[in-house]
């Protein structure tokens, strides 16, 4: 397991394809942090990549931020943890912004059963090249 720390966050890789992403308390993102963040993606994943993006910590994007957030092609799917009804909202709305790319995402309050979808969604993206 490697950990990637950033000024924003850190990103710990739990395996070549899978990584797990905590913002740091209080960030607001913005798409400068968010280009970074896919470009590290990119750079250190092997692509298709699945993530799970632990929220345990409050932080926020701003509008350019939330439009271009998940917008590469290389993300398969995405878990993320919500601690409470209210980020769970926040990622619904977020889910439902008009975008290019449609995410293939689900809200978990555990961090195993997101860990547990993110494996069946990459096994599933397996057999179907197969």
């Amino acid at each position: 397991m490697k950990v990637i720390n950033l000024s924003y966050g850190k990103i710990i890789v739990l395996q070549d394809d899978i990584a797990e992403v905590i913002i740091n308390q209080g960030v607001v993102m913005d798409e400068e942090m968010i280009d970074h963040y896919h470009n590290l993606l990119r750079s250190k994943l092997k692509a298709p990549f699945f993530l799970i993006i632990n929220k345990k910590n409050a932080y926020t994007y701003n509008f350019l931020a939330q439009r271009n957030l998940a917008t590469i092609k290389e993300i398969a799917a995405m878990a993320v943890i919500a601690y409470s009804q209210r980020t769970s909202m926040t990622t619904d709305m977020l889910d439902k912004l008009p975008r290019k790319e449609t995410w293939n995402l689900r809200i978990f309050s555990d961090r195993e059963e997101a860990l547990k979808w993110i494996l069946f969604e990459k096994d599933k993206l397996k057999n179907c090249d197969n």
